[in-house]
């Protein structure tokens, strides 16, 4: 019962509402075929938005360096900036240095799984 109302097509879309939603709504309880939700706290859902917006933007960051190298793979080899231009910029340095990292200790594992890892990095 949805606000006085129990129309299916109303109970239904209040329920996808409520069960896709990870950050104001949690179970309360599960009642056979039909759950009950309940407000988050307002601490809790600060906490979740929090978590949510700093993944949202390391996956952008992580896009926009894919981006890049992509960028820098199709460029013609006389039109490349120099190695040393890649390591001004601090976000990109410390990416640039875990590739490396990552490489070196993939390498010592084995080199299929190094390629296979960053085709499907670069695929992202």
């Amino acid at each position: 019962m949805i606000f006085g109302s129990v129309e299916p097509l109303q109970s239904y879309c209040v329920h996808l509402l409520l069960s896709n939603d990870d950050i104001y709504f949690t179970v309360l309880e599960n009642k056979g075929s039909f759950s009950v939700y309940g407000p988050r706290p307002a601490v809790q859902v600060d906490k979740l938005l929090r978590r949510k917006h700093a993944k949202d933007d390391s996956e952008k960051e992580l896009k926009e360096f894919v981006k890049l190298l992509k960028s820098a793979r199709e460029m013609p080899s006389h039109s490349k900036l120099a190695k040393s231009s890649w390591r001004t910029e601090e976000k990109i340095r410390h990416r640039i240095e875990s590739l490396e990292a990552y490489a070196i200790d993939k390498h010592y594992i084995s080199p299929y799984f190094l390629m296979s890892d960053l085709c499907i990095l670069m695929q992202y």
